[in-house]
């Protein structure tokens, strides 16, 4: 009988030399044995005190006896699936395992947030933030200037089909800031606007521009069809009226072409609907320009 001494090399895996194929070695700081194979990166055999990471994806399948499954406690998710919820912290906005469903057996830990790479944790801190980056500023919101029915002027916005409340100024510079909005306060800067020197609700179908009128917001409430008509009086000086249909009524804008000359783009004399403003100025000698919404 021929008796056989096996050696093995001995030392830290920086250190380790090529190994020949079926040669043997240690490494002391992994405390993982090493089978040569005549390769670069022989394999590697772990230890109850091995230290590090394995690969073993090359691996496709490892058979192990029922009894061994039980010992050493291998248990899949047994089908369970999270209910997530959102959770807002430190102004991010985070995934928070509610609850578990569907399942068998024990149910998993719920409370848990998930981490950008799918992984539980239990520190919001590492948590995912499911919030995007702030977006462009959206287009201004429709703002309308109305008579109320106590022939107030009031102004109302319609932001995403909704209805705002607003606060509103006038600046140093004469502009009107319309401030809308519950938590991020927005200001919207309508521009200079026109001081009305006075308004009226008119219930009529049928008026006369005056003098008297000059400066004023004439607030048309027939829902029958109105008719206002430029006069062929010479007034002297420069004269503006704004004309506002409140009612359903559409207005008719009338006059004396043998007398009068009114401008309007492509003849416009009509208002367009409910909340139609028109700008009726007189410039001089008969001349008059008529702007708005109007068709």
């Amino acid at each position: 009988m021929t008796a056989s001494v096996l050696l093995t090399r001995y030392g830290n895996e920086a250190a380790r030399p090529a190994l020949k194929v079926g040669e043997i070695a240690y490494d002391i700081d992994s405390k993982t044995y090493v089978v040569g194979d005549g390769t670069p990166n022989p394999p590697r055999i772990m230890t109850t005190k091995s230290t590090g990471s394995f690969d073993l994806t090359s691996i496709e399948e490892i058979l192990l006896p029922e009894t061994t499954k039980e010992a050493i406690a291998i248990k899949g998710d047994s089908g369970w699936s999270p209910v997530f919820e959102f959770v807002e912290y430190e102004n991010r906005l985070l995934l928070r395992i509610l609850d578990w469903t569907g399942g068998e057996g024990d149910k998993p830990s719920a409370g848990l947030f998930l981490r950008i790479n799918g992984e539980p944790t239990p520190n919001p801190n590492l948590a995912m933030n499911v919030k995007g980056t702030q977006g462009p500023p959206g287009a201004p919101p429709l703002v309308n200037l109305v008579m109320n029915d106590s022939g107030e002027l009031i102004f109302k916005i319609h932001y995403s089909s909704e209805e705002i409340d607003v606060t509103s100024e006038i600046n140093e510079d004469g502009e009107l800031i319309i401030t809308y909005g519950d938590e991020a306060k927005q200001e919207f800067n309508v521009g200079r606007l026109h001081t009305f020197l006075g308004s009226a609700l008119i219930p009529d179908t049928s008026y006369t521009l005056m003098s008297s009128d000059h400066g004023k917001l004439l607030a048309f409430t027939s829902d029958d069809p109105i008719t206002v008509t430029i006069p062929n009086d010479d007034f002297g000086t420069t004269m503006s009226v704004t004309v506002l249909q409140k009612g359903e009524g559409t207005i008719v804008f009338n006059w004396d072409s043998n007398e009068i000359e009114v401008v309007s783009l492509q003849d416009a004399s009509a208002t367009m609907g409910t909340g139609s403003l028109v700008s009726v100025s007189y410039v001089s000698d008969g001349y008059w320009l008529l702007v708005g919404n109007i068709v």
